[in-house]
């Protein structure tokens, strides 16, 4: 995978675990700004969640050191000839563990995948992989209501069988399968929690190369049997360093392994760079901005205002979807192409709202920042309102926490938003804007993104990129820059896998210098 990046070959880490050097512990430490509270992985949805939930679980495939996926919990599968039937082969004697390692009694089977699909496609679940299985025969018509669960296609005709039935041919489908949401879930053990699977030490099970070794309110910690230089601990913790203590001194002084930095500071730590985030303009949902060609003469002024004067964390964008992201496999922004709005330099528009929008109207409406926007930017994009429309906005600058929330529940009139894409599949981000639409455009926009669930491959490629023009035409989202960032890596560590969507580390192959 082109978006996944390491440092290691295989036959390298395989020497180093057969090694006969002394075992000892090797801790990788990763900050978040929140501890997981879940680690049900059919609701695994934060970044911190989803790491968690790939050490902690092994599902019918798992992806080795180069992201390619492999058997896991499966020996194998075969295909039928139209590409639509998967039959898998699960693995005898395989069983989950609880919390510190030990083998619990609960094996694992094909019944497990059965009722982890079935978990996913019950409406009550609200799993975030509804989106990534809506191939699978049934599902949608499950999730819907229309058909019982006993009309999804995943069934176990034995122990340890298990078939599978597309809509279509998937070829993304083995990957797929590497996502939390396809993680086995013993139905017996589930039901035995009484609602809290997955919330406790207690009330947790794993399969993965991984273990749950401690859970407080101070961080999650896992573990697995050390051996040689291998990374054999993982501490998910929350940042207890001083605010102004910069990535590069958390790194360089082992506070922590890797973090990412969003500044130039110079450093020789290794350095992965990256950009998941495209910085928008965002319109709040309010009746004088239900007003089209006042969204688009206020968003074509700002396209033209000069990017951040810095080269190195700011660049042009070609519209909302980062470049890298991908949807089965494919290059997303490769075949979408630029999907910004051609909005010239609104003048005509502006004539048009001014028929139906007032000017007085226009005053006392504020531009909401947060306290991470670029001040000069910021002080630009006002200034060119102002130039070529004679308006001038308020401006409320505001933690990254309290921006969060004011954007969630729309209290705001024009936000300068950095909007993250936290998995490499756009078709969440492009699906989430239903709050920001006019009532008049809902139904088109429904429409769009329901086209963009039903099909994959190619075809969705285009219609996902219809609804990246249809937001960036109707200025609805208006995509102005992207924010460029690094993931800093220790100098001593080797072999970690990072995918700037989440983004999500993992370290199963990581291993430390002598």
């Amino acid at each position: 995978m082109k978006r996944l990046f390491r440092v290691l070959s295989g036959t390298l880490f395989a020497l180093l675990l057969t090694g006969c050097s002394t075992a000892h512990t090797v801790s990788f430490t990763w900050f978040v700004d929140k501890i997981p509270t879940n680690l049900d992985p059919q609701l695994a949805q934060t970044s911190a969640e989803i790491i968690a939930c790939n050490h902690l679980y092994t599902g019918l495939y798992q992806k080795d050191e180069s992201g390619v996926p492999q058997p896991g919990c499966a020996s194998g599968y075969t295909l039928s000839e139209d590409g639509l039937r998967y039959t898998f082969t699960i693995r005898p004697d395989l069983y989950y563990h609880t919390a510190r390692g030990d083998t619990s009694a609960y094996a694992i089977t094909a019944e497990d995948f059965v009722f982890a699909f079935q978990r996913i496609f019950r409406p009550e679940t609200n799993s975030p992989y509804v989106t990534s299985f809506a191939g699978i025969a049934g599902g949608m018509d499950v999730f819907q209501g229309t058909k019982p669960e006993s009309e999804l296609a995943v069934t176990a005709p034995d122990s340890h069988t298990l078939v599978i039935q597309l809509n279509s041919p998937d070829p993304s489908f083995l990957e797929k399968l590497t996502l939390p949401g396809a993680m086995p879930c013993d139905e017996e053990y589930f039901e035995s929690t009484d609602g809290t699977y997955g919330l406790t030490k207690k009330t947790s099970l794993s399969n993965g190369r991984f273990y749950l070794y401690n859970w407080t309110e101070g961080g999650l910690f896992l573990r697995r049997k050390a051996s040689g230089n291998a990374v054999n601990s993982l501490r998910i913790v929350t940042n207890s360093n001083p605010p102004d203590v910069t990535p590069v001194q958390l790194v360089s002084n082992e506070r922590c392994t890797a973090a990412i930095d969003l500044s130039t500071e110079p450093t020789d730590l290794q350095q992965i760079l990256y950009s998941n985030t495209t910085w928008s303009l965002l319109f709040g949902k309010s009746t004088i901005f239900d007003n089209t060609d006042l969204r688009q003469a206020l968003s074509a002024s700002a396209q033209n205002v000069p990017l951040p004067n810095n080269e190195t964390l700011y660049g042009i964008t070609h519209g909302l979807v980062p470049d890298g992201a991908q949807v089965d496999t494919l290059n997303y922004r490769a075949q979408a192409g630029d999907t910004l709005a051609q909005l010239g330099d609104g003048q005509d528009a502006w004539q048009r709202a001014l028929q139906q929008v007032q000017i007085k109207d226009l005053k006392g409406l504020t531009l909401l920042v947060p306290e991470s926007a670029d001040k000069t930017y910021v002080q630009c994009l006002n200034g060119s309102w102002q130039k070529d429309y004679g308006l001038f906005f308020n401006i409320e600058t505001v933690d990254a926490e309290t921006f969060a929330r004011r954007i969630q529940s729309g209290d705001f009139n024009i936000a300068l938003a950095p909007i993250p894409m936290t998995v490499s599949d756009p078709t969440a981000l492009l699906s989430s804007f239903a709050p920001l639409i006019p009532d008049t455009m809902m139904s088109a926009y429904l429409e769009l993104t329901a086209a963009a669930n039903s099909t994959t491959g190619s075809p969705k490629i285009d219609a996902l990129a219809q609804i990246e023009h249809y937001l960036a035409d109707n200025a609805i989202v208006t995509p102005l820059y992207r924010q460029n960032a690094r993931l800093l890596l220790a100098s001593s560590m080797h072999g970690v896998q990072f995918d700037p969507f989440g983004p999500l580390i993992d370290v199963s192959w990581a291993y430390q210098d002598e």
